[in-house]
């Protein structure tokens, strides 16, 4: 015999094994299983059976299903129970009922083994039909609902009308109140209609007569200007308070909604923090007396660290305390100081990440606490300029003010002689824009010698190089004393570390 008979000989013979041993298999699978029936054919009996049970109420209820979907619905109905129907045929066929004989389970096995991709590509086509069935179901349960809600809103519309009916013919058959209930329904509907517009108006023409006489209060006598505030409905003990009201409007329109809320939100120092910052004599290298910078220093000084070291804090713990103003009588022989400061706030709103909020928020303040440079700073033209621009601001404009206006009133501050104004300017890293915008302003600020400022960032590069010749500190260097201080306060008191200090006491010190 040559190879290559010899080689299909062999493959016969052990494709014939192989089936043979697969209906070995299958019918002694039979002769075991108490319905006769093959595992693999139950489940898929089982599957059938369930499918079956879920689809047949669909056909019962095929006429309550409308729209585009019904038709689709109902052939995919009767294909699903048909091709079921087919598959239960083809599986009872392939059980062994009766007597389970060697023959009979023989004779099931191999049809088992035959059948087995039949009943196999049935089943896939019949879950194919069932995935589009419930594909079909949902499309039509969606357009179910919108009718449904389209129904609803028409119901809810018309029971709006009827009770618009039922309350006007309960109206109609109140005879002693009917006169009054109706002109109370048209002044409601009156007013609904009018309120907007008339408050608006209102607001309007209020704002005008004051604007108009704040731009006439330079002209006016005391007399006069107690005539005006008749005329817009004040009584005389309000009169002081409007006058000082009156005195500060351009300095109100600097104040913007946003001012202070960084500063608010800014954690008090915890109790004895941050005292070494008082000491007179220089810490450690890298760290300037700032005692010394408060009483005899001039220009820039700059307190850098790390993010999260407690810069805003240390900035907000030195405005508050009454050493630094202490202090600054020193530097100004005892005159007057000016303080005034600004945080930054990266977050925040545009005013105050902004040279333009910077600018406004320091001008507030210090006109707030000198409002006699009030002329100085705003000469008359500019502040008639200012108050048409008031005027005419329409809503939602958040400031009326140009960089262009606060660069040059802050240059008529800085001419005003006799002045000293020390700044506290926080977070120059958490500016909005180009480092070197605010660099610049700072640099004119400092040119006056009555001027100056202490401000507080990141050690990022462009400030390292800009303030490297300033006095300054390094925070997260000379905070470790503090961090124990802080720890020690919040555990001491706790019954656990008590406990835990009687123990080991040596450990606690």
């Amino acid at each position: 015999m040559d190879p290559l008979t010899a080689l299909g000989t062999c493959s016969s013979i052990l494709q014939i094994i192989d089936f043979s041993c697969k209906i070995l298999s299958k019918g002694n699978q039979l002769r075991k299983s108490v319905s006769g029936t093959l595992t693999e054919h139950l489940q898929i009996e089982t599957i059938n059976d369930h499918l079956i049970g879920l689809v047949a109420p669909l056909k019962q209820q095929s006429n309550t299903i409308t729209g585009p979907q019904a038709q689709k619905l109902n052939e995919l109905t009767r294909l699903s129970l048909q091709m079921a129907d087919e598959l239960s045929v083809v599986l009872n066929d392939l059980k062994a009922l009766g007597p389970r004989t060697r023959w009979k389970t023989l004779r099931a096995a191999v049809k088992s083994v035959w059948k087995k991709e039949k009943v196999e590509e049935m089943l896939k086509r019949l879950v194919a039909i069932r995935d589009e069935l419930e594909f079909g179901i949902l499309l039509a349960l969606r357009e179910d609902l919108i009718q449904i809600a389209q129904e609803h809103s028409n119901h809810l519309r018309n029971l709006d009308q009827s009770t618009r009916a039922i309350f006007q013919a309960v109206l109609n058959g109140q005879s002693i109140t009917e006169t009054v209930a109706q002109t109370q329904l048209h002044a409601i509907r009156d007013m609904h209609s009018n309120l907007g517009a008339y408050i608006s108006s209102e607001l309007e023409r209020i704002r005008n007569e004051i604007l108009d006489e704040l731009r006439q209060q330079g002209k006016q006598t005391p007399a006069t200007l107690t005539s005006g505030y008749g005329r817009l409905g004040l009584g005389t003990s309000h009169i002081k308070h409007n006058q000082l009201a009156t005195n500060m409007d351009i300095i109100l329109t600097l104040k913007f909604l946003a001012i202070g809320d960084r500063y608010s939100a800014i954690p008090e120092a915890y109790n004895q923090t941050f005292e070494w910052i008082w000491q007179q004599q220089y810490g450690s290298p890298g760290w300037s007396s700032f005692w010394s910078w408060l009483t005899k220093g001039v220009g820039i000084y700059w307190i850098s660290g790390k993010a999260g070291s407690g810069k805003s804090t240390l900035m907000k713990y030195i405005h508050q305390n009454s050493r630094t103003s202490g202090a600054l009588k020193q530097w100004s022989a005892d005159n007057d100081v000016i303080i005034a400061t600004f945080f930054f706030s990266k977050s925040g709103s545009a005013m105050e990440k902004s040279q333009l909020g910077l600018l406004q928020s320091i001008l507030y303040e210090v006109l707030s606490q000198k409002p006699d440079l009030k002329e100085i700073i705003f000469p008359e033209n500019i502040q008639e300029d200012v108050f048409e621009r008031w005027k005419s601001r329409h809503a939602g404009l958040e400031t009326i003010w140009s960089i262009r206006d606060l660069r040059d009133a802050f240059t008529r501050l800085l001419e005003v002689p006799f002045l000293k104004v020390c700044l506290f300017i926080d977070g120059l890293d958490e500016y909005d824009g180009d480092y070197e915008d605010v660099i610049d302003l700072l640099n004119i600020i400092i040119t006056s010698p009555c001027v100056k400022a202490c401000v507080s960032s990141r050690a990022l590069l462009i400030f390292e190089r800009t303030f490297s010749s300033s006095p300054g500190l390094k925070l997260q260097d000379l905070t470790y004393n503090d961090i124990n201080l802080y720890i020690k306060g919040k555990l001491e008191g706790r019954a656990k570390m008590l406990e835990m200090g009687l123990a080991h006491p040596e450990e606690f010190q």
